[in-house]
């Protein structure tokens, strides 16, 4: 009997933390429902690069504490980077292939952290563009590991080129 008061207080207290969770992770989604990478082309474009990544996080521009719930964006994992001519390609295994055209994206730089996920100094990429939304279309960042070492600079390269091919401005930050 003497285990059984400590035991109900656990469950109670478990069970009240996994509820909040939920709570907060539906308001989150629901806050987040307007916004989205873009639709696919028809056609690809001429794929640049592809790398292994993992996806870390989509994040409001320079709130790398703030995850965003995005569609086909909202949860960390290992996905296939495609930097192409007509912008950046996602494919995350269960979700939909995210695309982000040239036009949206702003930046590419490095990063060392964004959200729960801290690395060795400038070991993150950092893509800096701007969210189709219902009505707004806010700047976010979104963050990526890539798997081997060498294509972090040449992702960031390829992405900068992009953008320097369309409008000559590039967005960097300090890491």
């Amino acid at each position: 009997m003497d285990k059984v008061l400590p035991t109900v207080i656990t469950v109670v207290v478990v069970a009240l933390a996994v509820t909040l969770m939920i709570l907060s992770w539906r308001a989150r989604r629901r806050r987040d429902s307007g916004l989205s990478a873009y639709e696919l082309p028809a056609t690809a474009g001429d794929e640049i690069l592809a790398a292994d990544v993992f996806y870390v996080a989509t994040t409001p521009h320079e709130v790398p504490h703030e995850r965003l719930a995005v569609r086909g964006l909202a949860f960390r994992a290992s996905a296939r980077l495609a930097v192409t001519a007509d912008g950046l390609r996602l494919e995350i295994p269960g979700e939909s292939e995210t695309f982000i055209p040239t036009s949206a994206i702003t930046g590419a730089d490095r990063a060392t952290w964004a959200i729960d996920r801290g690395v060795e100094p400038h070991g993150l990429v950092v893509v800096t563009w701007t969210a189709d939304g219902d009505d707004a279309h806010p700047s976010v960042d979104s963050y990526f590991r890539a798997r081997y070492l060498d294509d972090t600079s040449k992702i960031i390269d390829a992405l900068r080129s992009l953008i320097a091919g369309r409008t000559g401005s590039i967005i960097e930050r300090e890491a």
